[in-house]
């Protein structure tokens, strides 16, 4: 899930979907992360977002 591409009404709401998909499904990166991971860089860090 690309963290800044997304919105919700409050900021509290984005933040605790955010949450729950990092800690029960999967990835949660930015969309500065997804460019260098597709552009190939290897610059792209490791651990996602923290939210």
């Amino acid at each position: 899930m690309v963290a800044d591409a997304n919105a919700a009404r409050r900021d509290l709401d984005l933040n605790a979907t955010l949450c729950t998909v990092y800690r029960s499904i999967g990835d949660v990166r930015t969309s500065d992360d997804l460019a260098q991971m597709i552009e190939g860089s290897g610059e792209a860090t490791d651990r996602g977002v923290d939210v």
